[in-house]
């Protein structure tokens, strides 16, 4: 009996902008921290982007114009160590 490969689910991740926000990219494991593979397109105040995941566990940021960000609405975080930056962290399945 062969094992079932589980099915990609999409994921849509929202960051709410701030005034002067310009460009938004979602990086992460996913897309091996790529910093332009990823855009988030404005949509009615805030920006969006989905991506298909296999189930799994992932780590994840916002760059927003240049500086990476987590994602303040986020439910879980990684911290990497007592004054680390802070990482998101996306469970899927």
């Amino acid at each position: 009996m062969s094992a079932r490969r589980a099915e990609p689910q999409a994921v849509t991740f929202v960051y709410k902008s701030r005034p002067g926000d310009h460009q938004v990219f979602l990086v992460g494991e996913f897309n091996s921290w790529d910093p332009i593979v990823c855009p988030m397109q404005r949509v009615d105040g805030h920006f969006e982007a989905t991506v298909e995941l296999p189930p799994g566990q992932y780590a994840y940021k916002i760059l927003v114009d240049g500086k990476l960000r987590t994602d303040p609405h986020g439910h879980m975080k990684i911290w990497d160590g007592p004054r680390s930056v802070t990482t998101n962290l996306l469970l899927v399945g």
